[in-house]
């Protein structure tokens, strides 16, 4: 047997050799833009952790609620489970904070006192709730409760409503999901 030999000109050494099509090319390099986005996202970005609790607004003096100032103002209380988090984690809690109104109203707020020590459900019933038991179950979620003070601008006209205060807790990083 005897092999064929292909000859080749020298004018066909300068063709260009096609070997995969631009819309490939680009279809992979927009793939590793993505995985490089993503990658520098799972190292500086942050996940916020949060936890949506029960509250409620209510008139009070601003020395209680650790400010200073001499005229009652509208504060939200919120209950936040004692049996779920440590002192450690409660002086962690970031200042951001959302409320969510009775009437859907969503407005930016900021945690301005945390209780040192958690309050039993009776405390909290008799002290903030003025024994209302309506307003006890639907805000206080266990027996032991740290008791969060939150301020925002515009509380007016929400006196013994109902809120939903989101709080962020932590932040963490993406990868940290990735390590677990």
């Amino acid at each position: 047997m005897q092999k064929e030999k292909s000859e080749i000109s020298r004018d066909e050494l300068d063709e260009y050799i096609h070997v995969a099509h631009s819309g490939f090319i680009i279809i992979v390099a927009a793939m590793v833009l993505i995985l490089l986005a993503f990658i520098v996202w799972g190292i500086i970005g942050k996940i916020p952790v949060t936890e949506t609790v029960s509250g409620f607004v209510m008139y009070m003096d601003p020395q209680e609620a650790g400010e200073t100032g001499t005229e009652a103002e509208q504060y939200c209380i919120a209950c936040l489970d004692a049996s779920k988090y440590s002192t450690e984690q409660i002086r962690e809690i970031e200042d951001k904070v959302t409320l969510e109104m009775s009437d859907g109203t969503k407005m930016d707020a900021k945690v301005i006192s945390i209780y040192s020590v958690p309050y039993s459900r009776d405390e909290i019933s008799a002290e903030y709730l003025m024994d209302n038991e309506w307003l006890v179950e639907e805000c206080v979620s266990s027996n032991y409760n740290w008791l969060l003070i939150i301020k925002a601008d515009n509380l007016s006209g929400y006196e013994y409503s109902l809120t939903k205060a989101t709080l962020v807790l932590d932040e963490v990083s993406p990868l940290s999901f990735l390590v677990r």
